[in-house]
């Protein structure tokens, strides 16, 4: 129950690790690392479906540092209670996540789970649209979201994360085919029907862009 208003907030890194003669394992501090920020969270309606998406900032691995992080807090630099509680997937260069906001109560589902996509070299955003958000199969410019920088201008931006219809969800598994990955995610939903986790909403599945290293032979059989 004290879990739920852990106030510490939590960070992602990308930390790229060194090994000395004598084999120890030497991690960075921060110090060492680029700091990669939320800098928005929108809602819009994409055909039927409502997609509330996160938006990152893209800033640069100068010349000395030895990775990144991204500390999970709102763009106004609040902290939501935010946490991993499953293990990222790395797929085609970029790093894969799923996040938490835990609900009121512990012994029921609540909150609200997010899939993020960073670069998993730089922690940055993708420059593509990642996600098929409209459900309409296709990865393309419907996949972008309208963000409003400081001087006021708007500007559509690929999206770093999206809400998932599960909560408290999962690792997430990745299926792949010759034009898109298809990332299943499991959890639980508090509006479910069915007590059945195949059938309603306690398994969501995600389309996306498999990313330029997808290119080329990915494996091979012998005959």
């Amino acid at each position: 129950t004290t879990d739920k208003a852990t106030t510490s907030p939590q960070t992602l890194y990308g930390d790229y690790d060194a090994y000395s003669n004598t084999n120890s394992d030497i991690v960075s501090g921060r110090s060492a690392l680029v700091a990669q920020d939320i800098t928005h969270e929108v809602t819009e309606v994409k055909g039927t479906l409502t997609v509330e998406a996160r938006v990152t900032t893209s800033n640069p691995i100068t010349t000395g540092k030895k990775g990144w992080f991204l500390d999970l807090l709102t763009p106004a630099g609040a902290n939501s209670g935010e946490r991993m509680i499953a293990n990222p997937r790395v797929r085609n260069g970029r790093a894969l996540f799923v996040s938490i906001v835990p609900g009121s109560d512990p012994c029921n589902p609540g909150g609200k789970s997010r899939l993020t996509e960073l670069d998993l070299v730089t922690g940055s955003k993708p420059t593509d649209p990642p996600f098929d958000l409209n459900g309409d199969g296709k990865i393309d410019a419907n996949g972008l979201v309208e963000i409003t920088l400081a001087d006021g201008t708007k500007q559509r931006v690929a999206p770093t994360g999206i809400s998932l219809i599960v909560d408290y969800a999962t690792s997430p598994g990745v299926i792949a085919s010759s034009t898109a990955d298809y990332v299943y995610i499991t959890g639980d939903d508090r509006d479910r029907t069915d007590t059945n986790p195949l059938r309603g909403e306690d398994l969501q599945g995600v389309r996306r862009s498999p990313g330029d290293n997808a290119r080329g032979r990915q494996s091979w059989r012998q005959i």
